[in-house]
């Protein structure tokens, strides 16, 4: 009887080691569930919106983001669908927009403008990043390929983070707004800013924050390059009318004074809320 009742307590104890995870039960090591999988090419952490909010997470992917866009899709006539946020309108002008070979394409005629926004979104603070580059090749660009982050788009109104690429490789930085039947007025301006060739990969990061006044800071660095700790330039404007929410998109013009046509690459489009 003694025998017995030892036996079921033996059975029940090696029973209850067995029901662990990840313990031993007769010489077999049983595996432990295995962690979730990150999601492989997840969008961006949108950090603090500070100088490190290029810092990237895989744990915090979603907070704060609005659109984020690597364009891994093919479109023959517009820009399509961003990975997240929503879709681009086209306004072509007398270019095209296109998505081939992982980026976004955007072709601009001579004196005129190529541009998607994402007019759903409405959003007062918000940074936006962004790899640029243009085509390389002999074709003059005049006083040069003017490529703008565009926010707090609406009824007339908008704030660029703009750079210049010009023939020589120098590349400039500057923020300009618009109003209803104003021209285009430039709000800061840093001519050269460093050098590259047209089809150098760029990153660029923009942020407009607050009203009365909105701080606007911009920089501009190689892509094989560190990002630079500081910014390019920081400027304050408090124009009506721009101290309110907006879409927000990309811009390109081309200097009247170009030979021809020329194209603007696009890739990791981030738009986030600053925090």
């Amino acid at each position: 009887m003694r025998s017995s009742v030892i036996g079921q307590l033996l059975v029940l104890l090696l029973a209850g080691a067995g029901s662990a995870a990840g313990c031993t039960t007769f010489g077999v090591t049983e595996p432990a569930e295995p962690a979730e999988p990150i999601e492989a090419g997840a969008p961006p952490s949108t950090g603090d919106g500070g100088d490190d909010a290029g810092e990237r997470d895989a744990g915090d992917v979603d907070a704060g983001l609005i659109v984020y866009d690597t364009f891994s899709r093919n479109e023959s006539a517009e820009l399509g669908a961003a990975d997240f946020g929503g879709t681009w309108v086209s306004s072509p002008g007398g270019g095209s927009l296109s998505v081939a070979s992982g980026v976004g394409r955007i072709v601009v005629a001579k004196g005129s403008s190529t541009q998607a926004y994402m007019d759903h979104v409405d959003q007062t603070d918000v940074e936006l990043e962004a790899l640029l580059s243009g085509k390389s090749g002999p074709v003059s660009l005049g006083s040069g390929v003017y490529v703008s982050l565009v926010a707090r788009r609406h009824d007339g109104f908008r704030y660029n983070g703009k750079i210049v690429l010009r023939d020589n490789g120098s590349v400039g930085l500057s923020f300009s707004k618009f109003e209803p039947s104003k021209p285009e007025a430039d709000i800061v301006t840093v001519a050269h800013v460093l050098d590259a060739p047209e089809s150098e990969p760029l990153r660029v990061r923009f942020q407009f924050v607050g009203a009365r006044p909105t701080r606007l800071r911009g920089k501009v660095w190689k892509a094989a390059d560190a990002e630079p700790a500081g910014w390019t330039t920081e400027v304050t404007d408090a124009t009506d009318g721009l101290q309110q929410g907006g879409s927000l998109g990309v811009h390109v013009f081309l200097s009247t004074l170009a030979a021809a046509s020329t194209e603007i690459l696009v890739d990791d489009f981030v738009a986030r809320t600053i925090r």
